[in-house]
C-alpha cells in the first residue's frame, strides 16, 4: 500500500518579487486597465484582473481570478505533472 503526503497550497515565499511578477504578466499579453491604473487585466476577459498596491507592494486577484485560481491543482516538488497512477487495462 502506497500513502501519499497531502498536498496543500506551498507558502509563500518570505520575500516575493513583485516587480518581477508584474513584468511577467505583461510580457504574457496582461495590460495596464485605462480606467483604472493599478489594475492589470488579462487580454482575453477583463473579469480576470489583479490589483497591485503600491503603498504596500500588494497585488490583490479579483473574485473571478481568485476562483479560478483556486481550481489549480499543484504538483507537488520533484513530480511530473502526471505523476498519478494510470490505470491498465
Amino acid at each position: 500500500m502506497t500513502t501519499q503526503t497531502p498536498v496543500g497550497p506551498s507558502p509563500l515565499p518570505e520575500h516575493f518579487d513583485t516587480e518581477g511578477f508584474i513584468q511577467s504578466m505583461i510580457a504574457h499579453g496582461w495590460y495596464w486597465s485605462d480606467s483604472n491604473p493599478d489594475c492589470l487585466v488579462h487580454p482575453a476577459d477583463c473579469d480576470l484582473s489583479i490589483r497591485y498596491d503600491a503603498a504596500t507592494d500588494r497585488l490583490t486577484c479579483s473574485p473571478k481570478l481568485d476562483a479560478k485560481l483556486n481550481l489549480v491543482i499543484l504538483t507537488p516538488a520533484g513530480k511530473s505533472k502526471s505523476y498519478w497512477r494510470r490505470a491498465t487495462y
